[in-house]
């Protein structure tokens, strides 16, 4: 059972979804901080801090999803190559499936 999850791990690390989380949530760690420390001086209600909370725990999928589509390149963000379709030369199934799961491309 542990088998394929090695590969996986593999192209998480390589597309840096991995680092992409440790980042989101320090990020997201110092902004509720802040938000903690400086909403009761503004006199805030406690429900902005609730809300601040929530919009960044929706956001985290989304970052990650970003994340393993994208790579931050010197030149921009450039999309990641899909390898899945473009070097397949035919499906081997009705479906198109080869069989391996999505993320063990090899390209």
């Amino acid at each position: 059972m542990v088998e394929p999850a090695l590969p996986f791990l593999a192209e998480l690390k390589r597309r840096n979804v991995i680092r992409m989380a440790g980042l989101y949530l320090v990020g997201a760690w110092l902004v509720t901080q802040v938000a903690g420390t400086v909403l009761p001086m503004l006199g805030a209600p406690d429900r902005v801090g609730r809300t601040v909370l929530a919009l960044l725990a929706i956001g985290f999928v989304p970052a990650l999803v970003f994340s393993w589509l994208y790579e931050l390149t010197p030149e921009g963000l450039k999309r990641e190559p899909t390898c899945g379709r473009a070097n397949r030369s035919a499906p081997t199934s009705v479906a198109g499936w080869t069989g391996s799961p999505f993320w063990a491309c090899s390209c």
